[in-house]
């Protein structure tokens, strides 16, 4: 994305422990610790840590005595040379131990922003290059400078909204008193008149059923609250004021203003017509002085 990308052309350098590097590079190991996805474009730190560039080194290094060990591995043991080759294998361990230490006293390569391209730059002067991703995702700096799309709802709509959710809030408590209320009256009226038989119900033999059928009513009993129809008078009101708005003289040009206008590109189109008019005549007039 070219808006992410850097407004003039910058160097980019290899790490120095990689310019002089064999074609064997897919060969080797390493890692590469960075630090955590951020938002910044322009710093970079990080480190460069190859695993095998010693070993490569060590095996083209290797010394006379340690191929002969290797060659003398097929002899039997009832050869004479038991001695040497015991020597050998002693050399060859020493060697390794030697070998394992240089590798983990192996320096990593520290790296900057001039080792990091970006996703949507251009590498010019190159004809290859090989890399490592480090970012992907949504740790890529530029998904990290990315804003999520802003809502296009005004501020009325927006207050509108939160007045909206306070009414239910206000709604629900009023609703859950009722049915709690309404619950208990039942009971007590129940045993104190038995004559209603509101005991023998089956919605009050559970009081649990009883409040959310009770909550229910009260629910539709006072929905009224919510000003639902609020919406509605806002989209006429809005109906209302286009029309007026496309009504209006003083934000209008008016028709005087717009026949001005076309009497303007009138003049124009005559004077372009009477000048090309004026050359072609000229024209004609040339060639009649070269013929005479």
């Amino acid at each position: 994305d070219a808006m992410f990308a850097p407004a003039s052309w910058e160097e980019k350098i290899l790490c120095h422990a990689e310019q002089n590097l064999s074609k064997s590079l897919c060969s080797w190991a390493g890692n590469v610790e960075c630090e955590a996805p951020s938002r910044s474009l322009i710093n970079f730190a990080g480190k460069l840590t190859l695993d095998n560039v010693y070993t490569q080194s060590s095996k083209q290094q290797q010394s006379p005595l340690i191929t002969e060990v290797n060659q003398s591995k097929s002899i039997p043991d009832s050869s004479p040379l038991t001695q040497s080759q015991s020597i050998d294998t002693d050399n060859d361990e020493e060697n390794k131990k030697r070998r394992l230490k240089r590798l983990d006293t192996v320096q990593p390569i520290p790296m900057d922003d001039s080792q990091l391209l970006l996703k949507g730059c251009f590498l010019k002067n190159t004809a290859y290059a090989v890399g490592v991703c480090v970012y992907t995702g949504k740790e890529t700096k530029m998904q990290q400078n990315t804003q999520p799309p802003k809502s296009k709802m005004s501020h009325l709509e927006y207050r509108l909204n939160w007045i909206i959710g306070i009414f239910f809030l206000v709604n629900d408590v009023i609703v859950i008193l009722h049915a709690i209320l309404q619950t208990v009256l039942e009971n007590k009226s129940g045993k104190q008149h038995p004559y209603l038989f509101l005991t023998e119900a089956p919605t009050n033999s559970n009081s649990f059923v009883a409040f959310l059928i009770n909550a229910g009513g009260a629910f539709v009993l006072y929905s009224y609250i919510i000003p639902i129809s609020l919406f509605v008078s806002i989209e006429l009101a809005r109906i209302f004021q286009m029309f007026f708005l496309e009504n209006d003289i003083f934000l209008s040009e008016g028709d005087e203003d717009e026949e001005q206008k076309k009497d303007d590109e009138l003049n124009k189109s005559n004077k372009e017509l009477k000048n090309l008019k004026d050359k072609l005549e000229g024209a004609k007039n040339s060639e009649l002085v070269k013929e005479q």
